[in-house]
């Protein structure tokens, strides 16, 4: 199945309220980002941390140490998250999607290798997307999920 179809196989209709979008850390450590937000933040134990001394560097490594970097933009074809790991082990973190119609849910990601950046990309119609329970893993642990 491809990447595309299963982020849509994976949402889930929701009632929850979905959150105002801000380019911000949430109180429960979640990054909300929004069309055209960049973040720079660290790992603070299960949740992200404003990192407020880093600066973002360029589009290529070497990426700010021990922080991540994240870009939401959109495309002629859909939307594509960034994430650069300034970290010495992969980064792994879960994701979720909110659309432009209400609905919001869960999304796969894969892990981020140390030093490196990855992509994610959906052709739906996407107001924002939510990072949280960021975790460092080792290198067998990394997956697509």
């Amino acid at each position: 199945m491809s990447r595309v179809l299963w982020a849509m196989a994976a949402l889930v209709v929701s009632s929850a309220p979905v959150p105002a979008f801000a380019g911000m850390v949430t109180e429960d450590g979640r990054l909300l980002l929004r069309l055209n937000d960049r973040a720079t933040v660290h790992i603070d134990g299960d949740r992200f941390g404003v990192a407020e001394d880093a600066q973002l560097a360029g589009d290529g490594p070497p990426y700010a140490r021990d922080r991540i970097q994240v870009s939401f933009q959109q495309t002629g074809s859909g939307y594509i998250l960034t994430v650069a790991n300034g970290y010495g082990q992969p980064l792994d973190y879960a994701a979720e999607i909110f659309l432009k119609d209400g609905r919001h849910g869960p999304t796969s990601i894969c892990t981020v290798s140390a030093g490196q950046f990855n992509t994610e990309s959906w052709r739906d119609d996407l107001i924002g997307i939510a990072l949280s329970k960021p975790r460092l893993v080792s290198e067998k642990d990394m997956a697509c999920d």
